[in-house]
């Protein structure tokens, strides 16, 4: 079949071996016994299904379909250019990251068979217990990126009887993920020749802002590793969390993987945030500490639940490091407003403005009402619904406000009206983008006053990771009231009680403070427990 086992590999010890063996071992179970190469008659698992499907996609040019002969040369290829060269034993470069991008090649190209058998059997065999079986088989992949997508095909065909009237939508729902799942509307191709249309293009718009560098779009997909990230965390598979946090898994920059980690470390600490971030709450070594820590479990995850770690990481992601860089991107666009040429500065802004939207929306409008996304547009849509601060399309005011600021100030930046974009940034977008943070630490602030400091409830560590977004801000404005917030929201597992002061405390704190934020009070909104109403505004 084009791949050669080596024997005698279960008893040496030198650790190679054991890297050889798994791989031929992998390429046992993906071939079979029997199979012969390129042959659609011998063989019964999925190298021959690739081999049997293929004609019908015109996937099967040279005798062996591509599906099997790209899985077959990057097999071949991990043992030639990686294991027989020595990489393995060297740098991390050179061996493991190449090793590993190899693997998320292999693993990408499997799904290939299992989407045209899924496409073959909708508009074939119109037999609706193979597509509720291939379904079954390719939509783990979709949810780790498409959640709206892996809804709609679930009830389509899994929980509803599928009907072939509904295939056309299906298939198109499907297209739009492929980039999700890592493939191309080339690598599946057309079956029995179909003009389906299917297209690549990642869309340009996100959530009514129309991103102007194309050259960008490959980087929007951040969400997707902060999904996927949480998604493994949930499994318990914390090694793989850690692997993808470090090493990124969707964002492809230059033929190159960039990682959240990188975003951390390295993206970060460059931007114009100015010096609130830099000592108290926001050192950007601090923060890829204690993501590793819940990550690792250690330190102050120490004795934590799943729950928390998982809360802790996803919240620190999604309120700290995506707005952080998306602020300091729209700050830097504003620093070199007027500067040519435009289109950097242009990129800039729609950078800030890609990573406090995301990528991950409701892609079906069946789920429009649902916000499946990973940054800060969902983190304001997640709150209104505590404070009562939805406008009628069910979305949050503040994002929606943002929307508009946004667009409002691309067009400043166009038209070199520097001292107008600044004014909107500082008094306008960046209040805006404080709100649900606000929000967001005291919903938690609320929630955690009722529970005690041995609680496995994730919500102690979501509450810790928000507040860490917005006290740097607020340490400005008085230092003992934000250490007095920081205090009441540190999460410390069989420590001092959370939130001791109570949360009407810690309202009163920000309520101090929200003149100095430049947030309007009425932005905030009100929220309550079973027993009491609270709100900032006097």
């Amino acid at each position: 079949e084009g791949f050669n086992l080596d024997g005698d590999l279960f008893t040496d010890e030198d650790n190679v071996y054991y890297i050889e063996r798994d791989l031929d071992l992998a390429a046992a179970y993906y071939i079979g016994e029997g199979q012969l190469k390129g042959d659609k008659n011998s063989g019964f698992l999925l190298y021959n299904l690739a081999e049997k499907i293929a004609p019908e996609f015109n996937q099967d040019t040279g005798g062996v379909s591509q599906v099997n002969k790209k899985i077959l040369d990057l097999m071949n290829g991990i043992k030639s250019d990686i294991i027989d060269q020595g990489l393995c034993m060297t740098s991390l470069s050179d061996g493991y990251l190449e090793f590993r991008s190899r693997v998320n090649s292999i693993i990408r190209t499997m799904t290939i068979p299992l989407v045209q058998k899924f496409i073959w059997h909708m508009f074939i065999t119109k037999d609706s217990d193979f597509v509720e079986l291939y379904g079954l088989s390719i939509l783990p992949q979709i949810k780790v990126c498409d959640p709206s997508v892996y809804e709609y095909i679930l009830e389509k065909v899994v929980f509803g009887d599928f009907s072939f009237e509904t295939a056309d939508d299906i298939l198109r729902a499907l297209q739009g993920s492929y980039s999700c799942m890592g493939i191309t509307c080339n690598d599946v191709g057309e079956l029995n020749g179909r003009q389906d249309g299917c297209s690549d293009d990642i869309s340009a718009t996100l959530r009514g802002y129309e991103i102007t560098d194309q050259t960008l779009l490959p980087r929007i997909v951040f969400d997707r590793d902060i999904l996927q990230i949480k998604v493994l965390a949930t499994m318990g598979a914390w090694e793989s969390a850690l692997d993808l946090y470090a090493y990124g898994q969707n964002v492809v920059v230059g033929g190159s993987l960039n990682s959240l980690k990188d975003l951390v470390i390295s993206k970060i600490d460059t931007l114009h945030l100015g010096d609130n971030f830099q000592g108290f709450a926001g050192k950007f070594d601090d923060v890829d500490e204690y993501i590793n820590a819940a990550l690792v479990g250690d330190d102050m995850f120490i004795d934590a639940s799943n729950d928390q770690r998982i809360e802790g990481v996803g919240r620190m992601l999604q309120g700290l490091v995506t707005y952080l860089y998306a602020l300091g991107e729209l700050q830097n666009a504003s620093a070199n407003c007027g500067v040519d040429p435009l289109f950097n500065s242009l990129s800039s802004w729609d950078m800030g403005a890609a990573y406090l939207m995301g990528s991950i929306k409701a892609n079906i409008d069946e789920y429009h009402s649902d916000d499946f996304g990973q940054a800060w547009f969902a983190l304001a849509n997640e709150m209104c619904d505590y404070f009562g601060t939805c406008v009628s399309s069910g979305k949050a005011h503040a994002s929606e406000s943002l929307v508009d600021d946004l667009n409002t100030g691309k067009e400043l930046l166009k038209a070199k009206s520097c001292t107008e974009l600044s004014l909107l940034l500082e008094e306008d977008i960046t209040p805006t983008i404080l709100v649900p943070l606000i929000q967001g630490m005291l919903h938690y602030a609320v929630e955690n006053e009722e529970l005690s400091s041995s609680s496995e409830s994730g919500s102690l560590a979501a509450g810790d990771a928000l507040s860490r977004a917005i006290i740097p801000v607020m340490n400005a404005i008085d230092s003992d009231k934000s250490m007095q917030i920081m205090t009441n929201m540190k999460f410390e597992k069989g420590g001092s009680k959370p939130v001791e002061d109570g949360a009407e405390r810690v309202f009163a704190d920000v309520a101090a403070m929200i003149d100095g934020l430049k947030v309007d009070c009425d932005d905030i909104g009100h929220t309550s427990n079973n027993l009491v109403s609270f709100q900032i505004c006097s």
